[in-house]
């Protein structure tokens, strides 16, 4: 019988048979073993899903029993009594009671006892982190309905390492100044030490200044961050200034500069000095020095300012443009009189830029404005020194006459020569302690009417006077030299001018 296909299939000869090499057909039962097996493997999984979840659930519930709140910060800090207990403490005191005590919240990080400090530490440097959903810097945890101003984080953190006993926070905090240490371990440990009570602060500090690379440096907001350390540290602990002359040779020209620009005022004049004795031992660290050196030596006096008029009149001559510039400004700043002579010379400089500078001091020094003409400045200055020498003297002898009349008379004339404001306030302020409080109102007028900085420490001993009708005016005068408004109490004036 023939085969009506005229096409056989392809896997069978000519009588329908399989050919000996074609692929056998896949039985349905087979199909439905896989099948069955796809399927066990599926719903075998979802118990083991289950029993995830409920693990996970568990172990949610736990952290919330032990973090003491049912709140989905409760990860905070994780499953560890001590981290636990840092948790709480930092949660209730910023959410929960009526106002918020940063002094008492700091305290109770302190009662935590010592064993807590490698952990503040660590929190900071960012080696325990907060784990996903727990709050940002500012800990901003509370409802949307109980917002309140909370602290920053870290300034909580660092607050609370300052009230610890000194020697707990020493030995962990020095691994982070050594070389091996991470930039960011050094600056927090930097910040720590500003508020670290521990005479090892400064050495700590210059560990942390040495080991820092001269790229890091470089870098401005790395240098401004060290700026307010250096100055936090020396001001907190002024030994530390001897120490640094004393390491000077061991630190490199960029850490000097640091030390120019953030050494703290004082009346000891020790920072002056130390800067003074930077620029005559390394001549490149003139331009840093001259551009500081005209603040630290607003309230200096006696030896110590005429050490730094001599170092800038010396320096008007130097080679370098620059430093001749910043020698300019610098006697414009300190308004020092006996400085004419050379800023009138150097309106002939054949640099362009240092005939400015000194055409700037003349003009700041004389509240004239006068062209650079030499001729011109140096008749003023003749003139003025003239009357310095004459009527100013007899000006003066007036200011010890009986007559009240006279004396305001004498201080009135005093106040209209700002080329010697600097002598005036110095004499004027004599007059203080006057027993007359009408008089001592005068004289805070005519100390507002100078704006001499030197007045400023003769006026906050005088509030340690006793309080009369003249302790506003003196105040007064203390907010107009400057710009503080502060209560007319000695102590309040004495610790806000670092005095």
């Amino acid at each position: 019988m023939t085969n009506s296909d005229p096409w056989p299939s392809p896997g069978a000869d000519h009588e329908g048979q399989p050919s000996r090499g074609a692929a056998p057909s896949v039985p349905w039962a087979n199909l439905l073993a896989i099948a069955a097996c796809f399927g066990v493997v599926l719903l075998s999984g979802v118990p083991i899903t289950r029993g995830l979840t409920a693990w996970v659930e568990r172990r949610t519930e736990l952290l919330q029993r032990r973090a003491g709140v049912d709140d989905a910060y409760s990860y905070f800090f994780g499953d560890h009594e001590l981290e636990r207990q840092l948790y709480t403490a930092l949660y209730l005191s910023t959410h929960h009671g009526d106002e918020l005590d940063v002094e008492a919240l700091e305290q109770s990080l302190v009662e935590l006892g010592p064993e807590v400090v490698p952990l503040l530490l660590a929190v900071l440097s960012g080696d325990v982190k907060l784990l996903p959903g727990s709050p940002p810097p500012g800990m901003e945890l509370g409802p949307r309905d109980q917002e309140r101003v909370l602290p920053n984080r870290d300034v909580l953190l660092e607050g609370a390492l300052g009230r610890f006993d000194a020697g707990r926070v020493y030995g962990p905090l020095e691994r982070w100044t050594r070389s091996d240490a991470s930039v960011g371990q050094r600056l927090i440990a930097a910040r720590i030490l500003t508020g670290l009570k521990d005479p090892r602060a400064p050495t700590l500090l210059l560990q942390i200044l040495s080991n820092t690379p001269s790229s890091e440096l470089r870098r401005p907001h790395i240098r401004a961050h060290f700026e307010r350390t250096i100055a936090g540290v020396l001001d907190r602990h002024p030994e530390g200034i001897e120490l640094v002359r004393g390491e000077l040779e061991d630190l490199e020209l960029g850490v000097l500069e640091l030390i120019v620009q953030a050494m703290p005022l004082g009346r000891s004049g020790a920072g002056l000095d130390l800067i003074l004795e930077l620029l005559e031992r390394e001549p490149q660290l003139a331009p840093a020095v001259l551009g500081r050196i005209s603040v630290l030596a607003e309230s200096a006096q006696g030896d110590v300012l005429d050490d730094t008029l001599w170092q800038l009149q010396w320096l008007v001559d130097n080679a370098d443009w620059e430093v001749r510039r910043g020698a300019a400004v610098a006697l414009g700043n300190l308004q020092d009189p006996n400085s004419c002579p050379q800023l009138i010379r150097m309106l002939g400089d054949s640099e362009r830029r240092v005939s400015k500078a000194a055409l700037w001091a003349l003009r700041e020094m004389s509240s004239r404005n006068f062209p650079a003409d030499p001729g011109l400045w140096q008749g003023w200055y003749e003139q003025e020194r003239a009357w310095f020498e004459g009527p100013c003297v007899d000006l003066e002898d007036d200011l010890q006459s009986e007559d009240l009349a006279s004396v305001i008379n004498a201080v009135g004339l005093l106040c209209h020569r700002p080329l010697f404001k600097n002598h005036m306030a110095v004499t004027l302020s004599s007059l203080l302690w006057n027993a007359d409080p009408e008089l001592v109102q005068v004289v805070c007028a005519a100390l507002e009417q100078i704006k001499s900085p030197r007045a400023v420490p003769l006026l906050v001993e005088r509030l340690a006077f006793e309080e009369d009708e003249a302790t506003e005016a003196v105040r007064r005068a203390l907010h107009a030299l400057t710009g503080l408004d502060l209560p007319p109490e000695h102590e309040t004036w004495f610790a806000a001018l670092g005095l």
